[in-house]
């Protein structure tokens, strides 16, 4: 008779077998930035809507020939900007004898950069290996707006009261169910998720808002 311990193990030892054989080559993971503004998001969504997905994928058809799929930690909506997006593909062949970033970066237009890449291993993946996920909203709060900082912040010229934003921002913290929080038309089973991380800060005429939390529902944040 096995044991149950030992059962776990060889079931372990059978994914991992199957996983090097389906990732021969390993798993590339890349850090990403990205200026949302030209994009509907990051997911692919068809002919004539461009995503950061799409065309991070069309980039590496046209250097390898191949479809290849590329994974996101999370999707950003329409016009989000990242500046550490983490993402992961299956490498088709083994990248590590030339300069992958450089000749994959110079087939993406100027609004997508990929800041790094690192070979992982083939349990790694981009979307549940993560631990963390954080947004920052700007807001220029001053009389008159800014054509500079318009497409980067939302123009709000009232004074705003950070101590009074703030009381209200701690009761997003905790683990909590934000049911209400969420758009339609995503497939999940929880809708619960841990907020550490709920806070304004000023500097000057720039106020931001810093929310961290273990995950996020469908534009859960720009709900909130």
């Amino acid at each position: 008779m096995i044991s149950q311990p030992l059962i776990m193990k060889v079931g372990f030892l059978l994914n991992f077998e199957l996983m090097r054989t389906r990732a021969p080559f390993g798993k590339i993971k890349m850090i990403l930035e990205y200026n949302g503004a030209n994009y509907n998001g990051w997911q692919r969504q068809g002919q004539g809507f461009p995503s950061i997905q799409q065309t991070l994928e069309e980039a590496l058809m046209n250097l390898f020939g191949k479809n290849i799929h590329v994974m996101g930690a999370g999707r950003t909506d329409a016009g989000v900007h990242a500046i550490n997006q983490v993402a992961h593909f299956i490498a088709p062949k083994d990248v590590s004898t030339y300069n992958f970033v450089s000749a994959f970066q110079s087939r993406l237009p100027r609004d997508i950069t990929v800041k790094k890449t690192q070979y992982m291993p083939a349990h790694f993946h981009a979307q549940r290996s993560a631990l963390t996920k954080k947004y920052i909203y700007r807001i220029w709060n001053a009389p008159v707006a800014s054509a500079l900082r318009a497409p980067f912040s939302l123009w709000i010229r009232q004074p705003m009261n950070i101590e009074r934003l703030n009381r209200a921002a701690r009761a997003l913290l905790g683990t909590q169910d934000f049911n209400g929080f969420r758009s339609e038309g995503s497939a999940i089973k929880s809708t619960v998720r841990t907020i550490t991380e709920a806070k304004f800060l000023k500097s000057e005429d720039y106020i931001e808002f810093h929310i961290t939390g273990s995950g996020f529902l469908k534009q859960m944040v720009r709900n909130t």
